[in-house]
């Protein structure tokens, strides 16, 4: 089955240089769908990439997932500031409370 998910810019491209093998998202009974060998088409702008999910994994929160990975995984560079925090740019607390937080392991394909 093909998902199809938007992305900002920076995990977009991320995910394209293969340096972002984790995607999280809120686990809305839509993405509730999604199983491993599914593929999700991500876009940016006009701009897309197909990925393969290899893993998946459920959290109660974003912090749980965090600790969960190294931050790499996740998009991070070594040098770079890591927190669970930066979710809430897409996701309100009331959300993440109401759903919980799914991780698609991914592969590019």
């Amino acid at each position: 089955m093909v998902y199809n998910l938007s992305l900002a810019f920076k995990p977009f491209h991320l995910i394209k240089e293969g340096k972002k093998v984790v995607e999280m998202r809120l686990n809305t009974i839509e993405r509730q769908k999604i199983k491993i060998g599914d593929i999700l088409h991500f876009s940016y702008e006009s701009n897309s990439l197909d990925v393969s999910v290899t893993n998946i994994k459920h959290f109660l929160t974003f912090k749980e997932l965090y600790e969960s990975y190294p931050k790499e995984k996740l998009g991070y560079q070594k040098d770079e500031e890591c927190s669970y925090h930066d979710m809430e740019i897409y996701y309100s607390l009331d959300d993440i409370t109401k759903f919980g937080v799914i991780a698609f392991e991914i592969e590019r394909i």
